[in-house]
């Protein structure tokens, strides 16, 4: 396992979609004082209590990530979550099946946003001008 010391960690956003739990965070590695961004994603059980799932994190301000539903097995969401700095582009062409969403995101300001979509459909993500 991968040890490393950390300090600054801060929870930017927690978000509920269903029955996950989403938790986006940030910290500073300590041996090279880079800044990561990352999330985790918990779902609450019926006893109310979480079952980890998933995490991931990098030194990329934002994260695009893909979690399924809960309640439809079809359905999957797509979720954008971080900071979009001032010299990269903070506007996306999201094409989920034949429909085309050109969606501009804040800049210098944490969001959190997600899309429902069918998992049988293709979805590609790519910024755009």
């Amino acid at each position: 396992m991968y040890k490393t010391n950390t300090s600054n960690f801060k929870v930017l956003e927690e978000k509920t979609i269903e029955n996950n739990v989403i938790i986006i965070f940030s910290y500073t590695q300590i041996e090279n004082y880079n800044q990561y961004y990352g999330y985790a994603i918990f779902t609450q059980l019926d006893t109310n209590k979480y079952k980890f799932e998933n995490s991931h994190y990098s030194n990329k301000s934002l994260q695009i990530f893909r979690i399924n539903s809960t309640k439809n097995t079809q359905d999957m969401y797509l979720i954008f979550a971080g900071i979009i700095q001032d010299n990269v582009s903070n506007k996306y062409s999201i094409e989920i099946g034949k429909k085309n969403i050109i969606e501009t995101f804040p800049q210098n300001s944490f969001f959190a946003k997600h899309y429902l979509f069918n998992s049988n459909e293709l979805v590609t993500v790519t910024p755009s001008n």
